[in-house]
């Protein structure tokens, strides 16, 4: 049991070649590859975990962390184009999170990288700052 321990811990702090979790990439300022899903529209004005009202035109984020307010830079892969998020809610769901998704971002911010609603997910590069 404390040999297995000990290699978890080595593993998540990216020790022996492996590459740290996304969510502790994000507190460490670092940036990662990942894949980004857009938020549902037709959902503006509910409450989000940060105690703010959603807005599907708004800059903003959601991220498996509750660092309510921090900025984040995401850049499409494919367009090369970047947007600054705010992190103002928890997410993605459990499915989109089990398939490799990391942020969700609103409508306004998917379309402002140059893709289209209907592409679901997309490949992007997040950055902390």
């Amino acid at each position: 049991w404390r040999t297995w321990g000990i290699l978890g811990l080595a593993g998540a702090i990216g020790f022996g070649g492996c590459q740290p979790s996304p969510a502790l990439a994000l507190e460490g300022k670092a940036s990662y590859y990942t894949e980004a899903s857009c938020q549902q529209e037709g959902t503006s004005g509910v409450w989000t975990a940060s105690g703010a009202r959603y807005d599907e035109t708004a800059m903003t984020c959601a991220m498996r962390s509750r660092h309510w307010g921090k900025k984040v830079k995401v850049k499409s892969k494919r367009t090369g184009k970047t947007v600054l998020v705010k992190l103002t809610d928890y997410g993605p769901g459990k499915k989109a999170t089990a398939r490799g998704v990391v942020i969700d971002l609103t409508p306004a911010a998917f379309v402002a990288l140059g893709h289209d609603l209907r592409e679901g997910v997309i490949n992007v590069e997040v950055t902390e700052l």
